[in-house]
């Protein structure tokens, strides 16, 4: 089972927390002169801080009236395993006419020691679209797997060392900025007969039986 998250949803909200910012600053300031008497220098303060909130809010409506895309999901598993397989699934609807240039998702695995550096264990890169072309409302769904070494070390963190397996995902198109996603994916190890088939069946039965 496949657990969905919008690759969409960070630049909304931070278009969105950024109008709102400026929108409670602009009140606030307003409450303030009004408070204090609306001397010149109140009222200079309160008319920058105005203008540069319709600004803010401004940018935030156009950019997203301008965004292509209504639907941009990338799905992944809850945990793999070593020697397993992470399946991604990327899901897109078109809002206007737009030129995918290129979808892709990389699975990387890193280790930080106790001295802060970073060391790249393991990178896997798959292409999932090029120069695909979608009219408004057409959908685009694309699936592949990234393998997860046999020899992969299970995620952890102590203190300032931790093992960590991330899923960056990036959707390029023309003419609009590159929308990304990275989300950190839990491998966990295998149980002691190393049967992953076993370890899948177990967690089928548990959530039959908790329904």
């Amino acid at each position: 089972m496949l657990v969905w998250t919008s690759m969409l949803g960070r630049p909304r909200r931070r278009a969105l927390l950024s109008a709102s910012a400026f929108v409670l600053a602009s009140l606030f300031v307003g409450h303030l002169a009004s408070f204090y008497g609306w001397s010149l220098v109140w009222t200079a303060a309160a008319v920058t801080v105005f203008l540069i909130t319709l600004r803010s809010v401004g940018a935030a409506l156009w950019f997203l009236s301008r965004e292509p895309l209504s639907t941009c999901d990338l799905g992944l598993p809850e945990m793999v395993w070593p020697g397993g397989v992470v399946g991604v699934a990327l899901e897109i609807r078109a809002r206007r006419r737009v030129r995918i240039q290129e979808a892709r998702v990389t699975l990387t695995g890193e280790r930080r020691d106790l001295e802060g550096r970073t060391h790249i264990l393991f990178r896997e890169t798959r292409v999932l679209a090029t120069e695909t072309t979608l009219t408004p409302g057409e959908r685009l769904r694309r699936e592949d797997e990234l393998p997860v070494p046999a020899d992969a070390p299970a995620s952890w963190r102590l203190e300032q060392e931790r093992v960590r397996w991330i899923v960056a995902a990036s959707v390029r198109a023309k003419g609009f900025a590159t929308v990304r996603e990275q989300l950190v994916i839990p491998v966990t190890p295998l149980p002691a007969d190393g049967s992953s088939e076993r370890r899948s069946t177990q967690r089928g039965t548990e959530t039959t039986n908790a329904s």
